[in-house]
């Protein structure tokens, strides 16, 4: 009805956009449990971490089905808002192992996954995310080692490069 409803106030004069389904699974699994929880229950019970992943992961797809047939639309690719990804607070280990299936199910919904942002330190978990093999642009902020980023990605990927806002900014000469 909401959507609708803006539909007929611009009158096709603007084009209204429905709303996408932008964070990740393990990005709402934190939202819901807690991060402090749900890094607990990563070592305590992972099957159950794995069943709220997976009762995510479905939700999603319900959803973006019904918008496609909504919109009367195809799906598109889309993108992954990450923050809870961050090394050392996710091991290697466990972004392989109990987050990345996910995503990989969420890449082959929508054809590809365009972008991949994560303010935390991704170094260590690179190679796994390149396993995200229709990645377009990959979010490499202040802590993430750009020259490993280089050797993993090639020129395959682009950067979307963000400055440490003390040390790039604050405390930056002028040269």
């Amino acid at each position: 009805e909401f959507y609708d409803r803006f539909q007929e106030m611009v009158d096709n004069k603007l084009n209204v956009v429905f709303p996408d389904w932008l964070y990740s699974p393990f990005g709402i699994a934190t939202h819901l449990r807690g991060l402090t929880n749900l890094l607990m229950d990563l070592h305590i019970n992972p099957e159950w971490v794995h069943k709220l992943l997976r009762f995510i992961v479905d939700g999603r797809k319900e959803w973006v089905l019904a918008r496609a047939k909504f919109l009367d639309k195809k799906i598109d690719k889309t993108r992954l808002f990450n923050d809870e990804v961050d090394c050392p607070v996710i091991s290697p280990a466990n972004y392989r192992d109990i987050i990345l299936p996910y995503e990989l199910e969420i890449e082959q919904l929508h054809s590809g996954i365009i972008y991949f942002h994560s303010c935390g330190n991704l170094t260590k978990l690179m190679h796994e995310i390149r396993k995200i093999r229709s990645l377009e642009m990959l979010h490499i902020g202040p802590w993430t080692d750009m020259d490993k980023a280089k050797d993993v990605f090639g020129d395959d990927t682009v950067f979307d490069i963000c400055l440490n806002p003390v040390d790039d900014v604050l405390k930056a000469t002028k040269e």
